[in-house]
This record gives C-alpha cells, structure tokens and sequence, in this order.
C-alpha cells in the first residue's frame, strides 16, 4: 500500500480536505486555492493510463457513467 493511500485511510475526509486544501494554498498560493474536494478511491483512467477529465466532471456533477462505476470494469483494472 502507497502512502497516499494510507494517509487517506488513516484520516477522515474532512480532516484530509482540510489539509489538502491548506497545502494548495501554502504551495501554489491564493489564485490556486479552492473550497470543494471529492475523495476517491481511485482515478478514472484510459488502457494508457491516462485520466479521463470529463469522467471526472460527470462524477462530480453528479451524472453516473456507467463504463467507469460498474464493478465489473473495476475488477478488471
């Protein structure tokens, strides 16, 4: 298991946005800062490895996309 993985598990997600957030600030600076974070157990990516934006954007709106939530395609990757 990775350490990103383990700090996730170890902490609640308020108290990981929370960092999250403050180290944004504190790295990038104010024009990077933002309020909202989505925990998730992984990234939805394409066969390269690439991560699929518009996935994201769909999950977060709230939309379901079946192709990237079904269990049977995570067993698989």
């Amino acid at each position: 298991m990775d350490a990103c993985r383990e700090a996730h598990e170890s902490r609640p997600p308020t108290v990981l946005s929370e960092e999250l957030v403050a180290l944004v600030r504190r790295r990038i600076g104010p024009v990077a800062a933002f309020r909202d974070v989505v925990i998730v157990d992984r990234l939805p990516k394409t066969r390269s490895g690439k991560i699929l934006r518009k996935t994201l954007r769909q999950i977060v709106d709230g939309e379901r996309n079946p192709t990237v939530c079904s269990p049977e395609r995570r067993q698989h990757h």
